[in-house]
Formats: structure tokens, C-alpha cells, sequence
């Protein structure tokens, strides 16, 4: 528990407190726009509302990256900077002191005076202070919990459909392979796609960018052709817009900005809006 309050003690010196904040400024300014023009832009298109959504949510993600490479401008959202917080009144103990702080030493001197013992008055004095330094560093592990955790959930989803993939069967119908080749042609779609079925899934999954497959639930089989040609369109429409692509760089969003509600309600609306697209 010492070591984490110091390395929290550590973050906070190093302003990385301040940064954080603005980041989140920024982030906030950026989301807020964005969903202001999706309430604004009633009858632009579902393409044009998933890329709105899906810029903005890139934007937050790269942020931080461009915040190091670009120069910046210093805000002291905490305080006096760290010149200024050294040039504080020194105490009688040469101790850097809050005036909390002050007059809890004032009530430690007059226990000792009076003979009462101290050690609440010195555990709370030692408390306050470890507080005051490293509160910053705390809320910013806690930031970075948080968001370790959705990391975690959302690779997990992923090395699962991965499973199903790898496990999944090879559609070997002529009539459905056909309906994937019109489907293919239909979209002029520059890549081959594998057509698999699993007993897994309960909804079609796209799989892959690079050779992407195409998985579908084991009831399939049982489709009308009218059903499976819309699937297959649907589907392939997926791969044809790149959307594997934005769907991870927006959950990455959403899962970096977990303690946000914009961040998520633009990925909602992304997704959203990318179905209506497809």
C-alpha cells in the first residue's frame, strides 16, 4: 500500500494530474461537438452520421500522441505551479505545511504540553499529507484501472470469436457459395472471403481484414435464399466499408474513456449507424 501511494506521490509531481485533465477538456470538447451534429443532421445519411461518430472517437484515441508531439500550452489547473508551491511559508519544523496542516501541529504541541499522547494527531497529520501528495496519482491509477479492465473484456472478445473461427466448418453448398460470389461481384469487393458456419454463433460474424471470413450460425442451412442473399450483402458490406477497423479503434475509445458518457453514447450511435449504413 506505501509503494502505491508513492508511486501515486510520483505521478502527481511529475503533472501528470494537469495533463490528464486537459486531455479529458479536450476529449469532452471534441465528443460534445460531435454529438451536437448528429442531433443537428437529422436527414444526413447513416454513412455520414458513422463518420462523425467514428472521427471524433479516432480524435479522443489520438489525442494524447499528438499532445507529445505538438507544442503545449500550460494551464495550472491544480495550483501554483511547482516554483510557485516552493516559495510557500516555511514552518517552524521546515516542513512545507497547509494552514490544516499548521494548526493540526499547533493542537500536536499543546497535547504534548498537557501530557496527552499525540500519536492520533501525528497519524492524522502524516495522513493528510500523504493525501495531499499523491491524490492526483491515485484518481489517475484508478483512471487507468478502469480502462485495463475494458482492455481486457474486449481482447477476451476477440480471442473468442477467434476460437469460433479456427473451430468453425467450410460451407461447401454450391448454392450458398454461388449467392457469396453474386454478393462478391455485387460490392466489387477487391478481397476473397471465406465462407464458414459454426454451431457457436446465433448472429452472422465477419472475421479478419485481411482474409476475412464470413461466419455463419449453424440454422443457416435452413435460410431462404431471399435471407441469405441480404446477409450475405449486409455482411460483406462490413468488409467492403472497413468497418472491423473502426469498430476496434472506437472500442478502444470508449474502453480508454470508460468514466465518460459521451465516449460511450458516440459509440453506440457509431455502431448504430454503421448497421443502418450497411
Amino acid at each position: 500500500m506505501t509503494s502505491l501511494f508513492e508511486f501515486a506521490a510520483r505521478l502527481q509531481a511529475a503533472g501528470s494530474g494537469e495533463i490528464t485533465l486537459m486531455l479529458i477538456l479536450k476529449a469532452t470538447l471534441i465528443l460534445a461537438i460531435a454529438r451536437l451534429l448528429l442531433v443537428a443532421l437529422t436527414r444526413a445519411s447513416a454513412a455520414t452520421k458513422h463518420v462523425i461518430a467514428t472521427a471524433a472517437l479516432c480524435a479522443i484515441v489520438a489525442m494524447p500522441f499528438f499532445s507529445a508531439l505538438l507544442p503545449s500550452w500550460n494551464v495550472a489547473l491544480f495550483g501554483g505551479t511547482q516554483q510557485q508551491q516552493s516559495s510557500k511559508t516555511i514552518g517552524a519544523t521546515g516542513d512545507e505545511e497547509t494552514s490544516g496542516v499548521t494548526t493540526l501541529g499547533t493542537a500536536i504541541t499543546l497535547a504534548r504540553a498537557t501530557g496527552v499522547s499525540d500519536r492520533p494527531f501525528t497519524f492524522a497529520s502524516r495522513l493528510m499529507r500523504v493525501v495531499k501528495q499523491s491524490w492526483q496519482g491515485l484518481i489517475l491509477l484508478a483512471l487507468a484501472a478502469g480502462a485495463l479492465l475494458f482492455f481486457g473484456q474486449m481482447l477476451a472478445g476477440l480471442l473468442a470469436v477467434w476460437l469460433v473461427a479456427r473451430n468453425a466448418e467450410e460451407v461447401t453448398s454450391d448454392s450458398e457459395l454461388l449467392e457469396l460470389d453474386r454478393a462478391h461481384d455485387h460490392l466489387a469487393l477487391g478481397r476473397d472471403v471465406r465462407l464458414l458456419r459454426s454451431h457457436r454463433i446465433s448472429v452472422p460474424v465477419v472475421w479478419g481484414i485481411r482474409k476475412p471470413m464470413l461466419l455463419l450460425p449453424a440454422d443457416s442451412v435452413e435460410w431462404p435464399v431471399e435471407r441469405l442473399r441480404v446477409v450475405l450483402l449486409h455482411e460483406l458490406a462490413h468488409l467492403k466499408r472497413l468497418d472491423g477497423v473502426t469498430l476496434l479503434i472506437t472500442r478502444l475509445a470508449a474502453a480508454a474513456y470508460w468514466f465518460h458518457p459521451l465516449a460511450w453514447s458516440l459509440e453506440r450511435a457509431g455502431r448504430n449507424q454503421c448497421e443502418r449504413a450497411c
